[in-house]
């Protein structure tokens, strides 16, 4: 189902200020905050949202910003902001209104049946009720109008839209399959979309017939390969409508693994020229106390990107990350815990932190260049 940017921005935007309203508080500092698990969840969802908009839509990449940031005071309230924003944009919400539109016309093609069993009625009892037994035994959907058409309903229309989610059409020909109007209008309906898809879909299967009465009817059938009853049995025939039926799943099963690493590599792409945007503001009275500054928040600010380049991470390096983030974090402990101890020892803290830090930016660009070059070659 397409996904719909406006209900959503809105259903978060009241959740958001329901959260201010019941869980906001000011703090010591005289900053109105909120926090907890709820909101927490709230800001996730935000962020969320941010990466169904468009790359270059500029509060997509404010939200992420200040998500990076999330634990900043004034985030909550700026998050507020943006969704405003985004729903007060009419010329964009009108754009995402079509376009989502447009999608789920899209998602009314997709196949809900693997085979449209194309036959005359009068060949039911003698070969196409055992053709739909045996397919069944592998356990996909068929499109079958003793199955699919139920009392009452408006079979013309069961029919034509049956024609338009079924993957692949087995068309039984016989003699009584010729000049019957609604088999060769389901036949022209297939050849149509063959056509249009430029992708297989139609399977001829002669039934008694010979293939020079197939075209001498249906000359647009001249060029596609059929099978004949006379040369296969039932069994033969639904394996090798078996083979067809995988081969098709592979390929699509091939394009969705494609579409997934390109998507990744475009977001650790995107990741690695913006990696400076996720610094954390550094102040100092000299270029020695600015340095030490970004020296301090190294770990800190690549913990953040590792969280963006995580879910686009494979197993294998996401468990090194976690084992150096982890090192890090308690490092990090130790140095905080040391601020009393003698100066050696905070030093030895620091330079401990320091140096895990720095091993762990190191071991982040490597994981995400090595992980753009296991996508190359999928």
């Amino acid at each position: 189902m397409a996904f719909d940017i406006r209900n959503r921005a809105s259903e978060l935007l009241s959740e958001g200020k329901e959260i201010q309203r019941i869980e906001g508080h000011t703090s010591a500092m005289g900053l109105f905050t909120v926090d907890g698990a709820r909101t927490k969840k709230w800001l996730n969802d935000v962020n969320l949202l941010a990466s169904r908009l468009p790359q270059n839509y500029p509060i997509r990449q404010e939200i992420e910003t200040s998500y990076f940031h999330r634990k900043h005071p004034a985030t909550f309230s700026n998050m507020i902001s943006y969704l405003e924003s985004v729903l007060s944009d009419k010329e964009f919400i009108g754009a995402q209104d079509l376009e989502q539109k447009n999608e789920e016309i899209g998602a009314e093609e997709e196949k809900e049946y693997d085979v449209f069993i194309s036959h005359a009625s009068k060949d039911k009892s003698i070969f196409v009720e055992e053709l739909y037994k045996t397919i069944s035994k592998l356990g996909v959907n068929i499109f079958y109008d003793k199955q699919e058409i139920s009392w009452g309903d408006n079979w013309k229309k069961c029919i034509i839209d049956g024609t338009a989610k079924s993957e692949f059409a087995i068309i039984v020909i016989s003699q009584n399959f010729f000049d019957r109007e609604w088999t060769e209008r389901e036949l022209s309906e297939f050849l149509k979309q063959q056509n249009s898809a430029h992708q297989k879909k139609v399977l001829p299967l002669l039934f008694g017939i010979s293939r020079q009465e197939m075209v001498s009817h249906y000359p647009d059938l001249e060029g596609i390969q059929y099978l004949s009853c006379d040369e296969y049995s039932v069994e033969e025939i639904c394996i090798l409508f078996g083979k067809e039926l995988i081969k098709r799943l592979r390929k699509k099963k091939l394009l969705a693994i494609n579409e997934g690493a390109s998507f990744r590599q475009t977001k650790l792409h995107e990741l690695l020229a913006n990696w400076h945007k996720y610094d954390s503001p550094i102040t100092g009275e000299n270029p020695g106390e600015i340095a030490f500054g970004r020296l301090v928040n190294l770990f800190l600010d690549d913990s953040g990107r590792y969280e963006i380049a995580k879910p686009l991470l494979d197993e294998k390096y996401v468990t090194q990350l976690d084992a150096k983030r982890a090192e890090c974090e308690q490092l990090l402990s130790e140095w905080v815990c040391a601020d009393n101890a003698d100066d050696a020892y905070v030093r030895k803290c620091s330079d401990s932190y320091f140096s895990a830090g720095k091993a762990f930016s190191d071991l982040l660009k490597t994981s995400i260049n090595h992980q753009l070059n296991d996508l190359l070659g999928k």
